[in-house]
């Protein structure tokens, strides 16, 4: 402790002095109280003992030889009341007799006569250090005490409700909880020495198991849904937490895990729950572990006359009914096969490995008969319902594909369809599911990015402004382009999603850069009232009114007015192209409408001018007529010098193609 802290410890502190000599009382009490809170004085044992009994003081100085009580056996009694408190002799006897008697009551100091003042300040400074240092084990050990109790109520908290067990550093149990034991029922002792992983099921994702054995061998925290086998070959799925815990010297000497029972959570995601057979989620579950699977997707045709005739009520009765025959005939033929309820009315079936089944299309054919015989819900309404099966053996997008084939049936009134059989129209179709996937993941996930296409000035070659143009960028870094996923996100309201990343992200591109901007707009888009409005909030809040070009497709063929929203663009600042003019739909009367300020010639014309008359002729006319009436125009895909050239005879205003530059995901800044 310091000089300081001891100074404080001490104005803290009462002390009692016993002396019957009132001379030497009178020499210490103002010197000593003026470094104690409190200082009490005594003239014998007797009154000293009173004194202590009465006020408890933190220090008792006193003589031995004393009228009425001498000061050793006051110490005696003080000490036999309270052992810790420091007792100082001051004596002028220094005979062996009260040295042994002051041991055998365990005196703190002993001082002889004549008092120096400065000795004793400094024996009572000892002792007020020995009091803090005590005070402070104190409060630590009743801070522990209340720590230990806080962390055994955790202890109890987490036993009751929780899984637990104790791995060594290398992942190898050594001890687990009796609710482990109960739910799992592995003891400890069966488990003692085994790899933690020797419990996961077989249906656990191997690679799922990798990441807990990496977690453990590289010491790392672990959390994550496991799926475990119990002693009776049951599973359950734990929501697994593993905590690696380190020694002193940063070095992990054991690891907890504490797990919690999600069994009843989980199943209850992976049920139907109308019929309470697994759902479409517990089917891609199961499907991901099997080594051959064969999946065939059941739909009752027609289904929904069946609740708009009889109601919901019977409905949901037939569904229950067609899904327990199903169930029954499937576990009949092959145990091992799987059935499940999808939404609405459909059902699927399931073999983890078809080499169990000794003729697929047999083995389905015989489904769809047993169907067939459901005429009735439980309640006696008679129906006659019919069936229509879609089939596949292929792993990969198996559910996409059995899809697939079931709308081929149901196109060609068939009752069953095989994947593998179809045509190719029919994989188009298959195509086209999977980009509709990956257009839609590229909204969800952020994958929509703008690329910029340079445009520039015909006479002076320097760049005017850029075109925006759409890419999706893969997890795996692959960029699709837009003749591969436009054409089907047109067709899908995903397309308005798309538009307003790339119409936001553009705008915040430009909005520190000195250039105008175009971005690509269909004719519906611009009829949507919504988009309108973000469009010109988005222009607005990024400061691009001025710079910003709505580019409407000239080949969107579309008999809505949009003349007033085109308008309310304008009216900000904005400037609007035509693009791909000339390509199928021109209206040279909707161009006087929309007030245009710039007709992009389309690329196929423009790409043909150098060799081709017409394409010539075409563009020739379309920029005479863009010059009487004011309108600025942009030649497209002007992709070589002998199409450049061309462009620079006759009165195109602006280019844009290979020849000035590629579409880039960033400008180059000068």
């Amino acid at each position: 402790m310091s000089q300081t802290e001891i100074d404080i410890t001490m104005k803290s502190l009462s002390v009692l002095y016993v002396e019957d000599d009132l001379h030497i009382l009178d020499a210490i009490q103002k010197p000593l109280g003026r470094h104690v809170k409190e200082l009490y004085v005594a003239t014998n044992g007797a009154e000293g003992l009173h004194i202590f009994s009465l006020y408890a003081p933190d220090i008792v100085i006193t003589d031995i030889k004393m009228p009425v009580m001498d000061g050793l056996k006051m110490a005696r009694e003080i000490k036999a009341q309270s052992p810790g408190t420091p007792i100082i002799i001051v004596s002028a006897f220094n005979e062996a007799e009260y040295f042994t008697s002051a041991l055998d009551i365990r005196i703190d100091q002993y001082l002889f006569k004549p008092i120096n003042m400065d000795t004793l300040i400094e024996t009572v400074e000892r002792c007020a250090r020995h009091i803090a240092l005590e005070s402070e084990v104190k409060r630590k050990n009743a801070e522990l005490a209340t720590h230990i109790k806080i962390l055994s109520g955790y202890k109890y908290a987490i036993d009751v409700s929780s899984l637990v067990c104790k791995l060594d550093r290398f992942g190898s149990y050594t001890d687990v909880n009796q609710a482990r034991s109960d739910l799992l029922g592995y003891t400890k002792e069966e488990l003692s020495g085994k790899r933690y992983t020797i419990l996961c099921h077989t249906l656990f994702k191997p690679e799922e198991k990798l990441a807990i054995e990496d977690a453990i061998d590289k010491n790392l925290l672990y959390k994550g849904v496991v799926r475990m086998q119990t002693k009776s070959g049951g599973s359950l799925y734990c929501d697994t937490t593993l905590v690696p815990i380190f020694d002193e010297n940063g070095q992990c000497c054991e690891i907890i895990s504490i797990e919690r029972d999600i069994t009843e959570i989980i199943e209850r995601a992976y049920t139907d729950t109308l019929t309470n057979y697994p759902n479409r989620k517990a089917m891609r579950r199961d499907i991901e572990n099997a080594p051959l699977p064969m999946l065939i997707v059941i739909n009752v045709d027609d289904f929904g006359l069946v609740n708009d005739f009889y109601g919901n009520a019977i409905g949901d009765a037939a569904l229950r009914t067609i899904i327990d025959t199903l169930n029954a005939y499937v576990k009949r033929i092959l145990p091992e096969a799987h059935v499940y309820k999808f939404s609405g009315d459909e059902f699927a079936v399931l073999l983890l490995d078809r080499s169990q089944c000794g003729g697929i299309r047999e083995f389905v054919q015989g489904i769809m008969n047993e169907l067939n015989s459901v005429h009735c819900a439980p309640d006696g309404t008679d129906l006659l319902l019919s069936f229509s099966a879609g089939y596949t053996t292929q792993k990969e997008h198996a559910l996409s594909k059995a899809n697939i084939a079931l709308r081929h049936a149901k196109n060609n009134k068939t009752t069953i369809a095989c994947y593998e059989n179809l045509s190719d129209s029919e994989q188009d179709y298959k195509r086209n599911i999977i980009w509709t996937k990956t257009i839609r993941m590229a909204t969800e996930n952020d994958w929509i990015t703008p690329w910029f296409q340079p445009i520039i000035d015909v006479k002076t070659k320097s760049v005017i402004q850029y075109e925006c143009l759409m890419r999706i960028v893969n997890p795996d870094g692959t960029i699709s382009m837009p003749d591969e996923f436009l054409p089907i996100a047109y067709k899908t309201r995903i397309y308005y999603t798309m538009s307003k990343m790339m119409i936001k992200k553009s705008c915040e591109y430009f909005a520190d850069k000195p250039f105008d901007f175009s971005v690509n707009t269909t004719m519906r888009e611009i009829a949507n009232r919504d988009m309108v409005d973000f469009i010109k909030r988005t222009v607005t809040e990024t400061g691009t009114a001025r710079r910003f070009v709505l580019e409407l497709l000239e080949s969107d063929k579309c008999d809505l007015n949009v003349e007033e929203h085109v308008a309310e663009i304008r009216n900000l600042g904005c400037k609007v192209a035509i693009d791909d003019f000339g390509m199928g739909y021109s209206n040279f009367d909707r161009l006087l409408r929309l007030n245009v300020n710039y007709l992009k010639i389309d690329g196929t014309i423009i790409s043909k001018i150098d060799t081709d008359r017409n394409s010539l002729m075409i563009a020739e006319t379309i920029a005479a007529f863009a010059k009487k009436l004011g309108i600025r125009t942009i030649a497209e895909y002007v992709h070589n010098d002998m199409v450049g050239n061309v462009v620079n005879r006759f009165s195109i205003d602006f280019a844009q193609g290979f020849l000035y530059g590629k579409p880039e995901p960033e400008i180059p800044i000068k």
